[in-house]
């Protein structure tokens, strides 16, 4: 115990005596822990911690797929007659519930408001935890009966209702119809799988089924001890072979599948997230290979005294000892100073991605991410400190001692084995660089893409009308219109609209439709296309270019004919070469002639591909479940008149919410959150790793030009040009650096390879990015080689003569 404490007390009074070291270490360090925490901390909390609900490992999820289409993005929910199906049948489950998430009209204090809010079947809740903190859930047979009750959120029980005990048995207005409050649930209820902040009965059963063609009910379900996920997803792909044949005509060919809790929520992240987690370990190895050249360079100067040591008896184990204990002492301080620096840096980072903080609202360093930062730094550490301990002590210590550590015929093999650390940083440095480039060459040519619209001076919100029975078509036409005409008159405003699409990213609307002359593909009942609802004027708003003949007016009501309008794509993929106009399409039970072509459009995000897109009149088709978006282009800022159209919706109608109001730039902004977060997030190591290299690089060619200063002494004294020194020194150092490249080069290429196989759709198609990176790695490089090389040339020879 007392020769612990003194190697102890010897390490730290060695490493206050060599400030630089130290502090370059655990700089070094701090760099890397926090740049790695920061993904780990994202990694953790999708991959590795346990999900928020009890029994988590055997929560499965179920999905319907289009016929023939294997594409994830393209999972629907389930149609209600599979639920009901699915809960009575399947046997490799002993619960299946559902839930339909949809945003409801919130009033009777203050401004009416939109919710995120779901109608959930009864077990739903205690299936996913839902405990109540006061009150109750519902039961079975308040869920048959869709009995008007509501459980609420802690959050908007504190928001709305103040946190007030005798909230449980009053009455509010959701969607116009009056709700009893029946429960609170604890404030550790917030699953991002269901954003709600209230839930209702679902009351869907055999007794009241709807059979529309829409698939809406989000399903989850519990195995049975002892089933796997393979068995379930056997088992509901044979029963929904059964299922479709009762459903209606839209679901023929549609099939289903179960996947765990965990890959339908974070599954399509998983890519990215692994790619960025190899890009730390990457950097990790270059801060290995960096501190190994620092503490190389360390103790060879220390060659010396460790060789005395060993020969008075110390032996080599007490060097290795202290050094370990040296290590841990930097590893430790690394640690802290990288965790703090993730802890500052990661909501930045995190807020490069919008939609992460909806899917991931808990990301953060705990335990897992602590530990994981702690054993990487300590391996880091050790493996930097204790190799080159090995090098500088090995051999004849004997000789050691005569030559006062100088082991010159050794100097010449150290700095060998510093050019070999230094271009494999180099090597892993271009790995690193190449892929940043890729990856930031894939969100340039997002942030670039042209959408098909202008969204300069656009203001956007989404108005979800509550449902009414006595409401028609007509009416909800009468409203839209009213709304339309009102925010038109306002001050600043140029012209006005509405649209479908909710202009939240990633969300989308598809319909079947049937073309007159030309077969399903398949099994299928028709063919998938985005829908798309407007009014007169929509077009012009959006500044959406016509093609081919005319697009809604005011005279396309509800007793006119049936018209329609298709985007490009539509009119290539069904009637190529072709005049579409005059082309008639069948939706429903309907038929509507096309009268316009116009182009496609990026409405959903920008990373989205051109899809062929039907638009109707929304006067002539319309319902009370799909969302609306008004969009209002202004003469001058979007926001500054955000309260005015506000205002003009509550007019038309004091009960109509209107919310997620936003301009059209900060939508498709958004839209390009996964590939802004994963780029900048690899750029930010590759520069890091940059960094490491060039003090890497420096280091090498400054240990070397040292060892090396009586010979550049005897070629100045015997009259050698000092450019002829420069380019020797800059040459021996460049050499590695070239080698480097070389192979991180041919590395580089696999790694690209392997990106743009797992991020589909990514490519490089900016080759200046490339040439950049290796044009600033060059220039990097150079200089960490010409600044020794300086340095020794300033020197006075004869004074270099006489230090040995």
């Amino acid at each position: 115990m007392d020769r612990i404490k003194l190697d102890v007390t010897y390490a730290l009074r060695r490493l206050r005596s060599r400030p630089t070291f130290a502090l370059m270490s655990v700089v070094t360090m701090a760099l890397v822990i926090g740049a790695g925490s920061a993904v780990l901390a994202v990694v953790n909390a999708t991959l590795v911690r346990p999900l928020p609900f009890p029994e988590a490992e055997r929560l499965v999820s179920l999905y319907s797929m289009p016929p023939g289409e294997t594409d994830i993005a393209m999972r629907n929910p389930l149609h209600p007659l599979d639920f009901v199906r699915f809960r009575s049948h399947l046997r490799q489950a002993d619960a299946v519930e559902a839930f339909w998430a949809r945003d409801r009209a919130l009033s009777g204090e203050g401004d009416p408001e939109s919710v995120p809010a779901a109608r959930v079947s009864a077990g739903a809740l205690p299936l996913l935890g839902g405990v109540p903190l006061m009150g109750r859930t519902f039961t079975e047979a308040e869920d048959r009966a869709a009995e008007r009750l509501v459980v609420l959120s802690w959050g908007l029980w504190q928001r709305k209702f103040g946190g007030r005990a005798s909230v449980i048995g009053e009455t509010i207005q959701i969607d116009r119809e009056p709700f009893q409050i029946i429960g609170v649930l604890g404030q550790s209820f917030e699953p991002a799988y269901i954003q709600s902040e209230l839930w209702t009965p679902l009351g869907i059963h055999d007794g009241n089924l709807p059979l529309p063609g829409d698939t809406y009910l989000q399903t989850v379900a519990r195995l049975r001890p002892g089933a796997s996920v393979q068995q379930l997803d056997a088992e509901v792909q044979s029963l929904m072979v059964e299922v479709v044949k009762e459903g209606p005509p839209q679901t023929r060919g549609w099939t289903a599948h179960a996947i765990t809790f965990r890959e339908f929520q974070y599954g399509t992240r998983t890519p990215a997230l692994l790619i960025l987690l190899a890009a730390s370990l990457v950097l990790a190895l270059i801060a290995c290979a960096n501190l190994a050249n620092l503490t190389l360079a360390e103790v060879m100067g220390r060659r010396g005294e460790l060789a005395l040591r060993a020969a008075l008896g110390a032996g080599r184990g007490g060097g290795e000892r202290l050094q370990v204990i040296e290590s841990l002492f930097l590893a430790a301080a690394g640690t802290a100073a990288g965790l703090l620096l993730a802890r500052i840096t990661l909501p930045t980072l995190l807020a490069l991605d919008p939609g992460v903080a909806k899917t991931l609202p808990s990301v953060g360093i705990d335990w897992r991410v602590q530990g994981s930062a702690a054993v990487l730094a300590t391996l880091v550490s050790l493996a930097a400190g204790l190799w080159p301990l090995w090098r500088g002590i090995r051999g004849d210590l004997a000789q050691g001692v005569a030559d006062g550590g100088r082991r010159t015929a050794g100097a010449r093999h150290d700095r060998r084995v510093g050019r070999v650390l230094v271009g494999a940083e180099v090597a892993l440095t271009v790995v690193l660089m190449v892929s940043s480039a890729l990856l930031l060459s894939a969100f340039q040519r997002v942030s670039t893409l042209n959408p098909g619209f202008d969204p300069r001076n656009v203001l956007g919100g989404q108005i979800r009308l509550a449902p009414n029975p006595a409401a028609t078509e007509a009416t909800r036409a009468a409203f839209v219109q009213q709304v339309v005409e009102r925010v038109r008159a306002l001050p600043g405003v140029v012209d006005a609209g509405v649209t479908l699409n909710s202009f939240i990213p990633g969300f989308f609307m598809i319909t079947t439709v049937q073309i007159e002359g030309r077969p399903a593909p398949g099994a299928a009942a028709g063919y998938f296309v985005q829908l798309r609802r407007i009014s007169p004027g929509y077009f012009k708003t959006m500044r959406i270019r016509q093609r081919l003949g005319r697009t809604f007016t005011e005279q396309d009501g509800t007793d006119a004919p049936k018209v329609a309008v298709v985007s490009q794509a539509f009119a290539d993929q069904f009637w190529p070469g072709e005049d579409p106009l005059g082309r008639r399409v069948h939706r429903g039970t309907l038929w509507f002639t096309v009268i316009g072509v116009v182009d496609d459009v990026r409405d959903v995000s920008l990373s989205q591909a051109e899809q062929p897109t039907f638009y109707l009149a929304y006067a002539q088709s319309n319902n009370q479940t799909a969302p609306i978006s008004l969009v209002v282009r202004t003469a001058g800022s979007p926001l500054g008149v955000a309260q005015a159209v506000r205002a003009a919706v509550f007019a038309v109608d004091p009960g109509q919410p209107i919310d997620h109001v936003l301009t059209l730039e900060d939508f498709l902004a958004a839209s390009a959150g996964p590939e802004r977060f994963r780029g900048m997030l690899l750029v930010i190591f590759a520069l890091l790793a940059l960094v490491l290299s060039a003090v890497g690089i420096y280091g090498v060619t400054a240990r070397s030009a040292g060892q090396r200063t009586r010979e550049m002494g005897v070629r100045l004294a015997l009259g050698a040009e000092p450019s002829q020194v420069w380019r020797l020194i800059v040459g021996e150092g460049l050499r590695s650096v070239i080698a480097g490249m070389v192979v991180g080069g041919v590395a580089a290429a696999g790694a690209a390879a392997l990106v743009t196989r797992w991020l589909p759709g990514t490519q490089f198609e900016s080759p200046q990015l490339m040439a950049a990176a290796g044009v600033l790695l060059a220039i990097v490089a150079l200089a960490a080689t010409a600044l020794p090389a300086r340095r020794v040339l300033r020197a006075d020879p004869l004074a270099a003569l006489r230090s040995e």
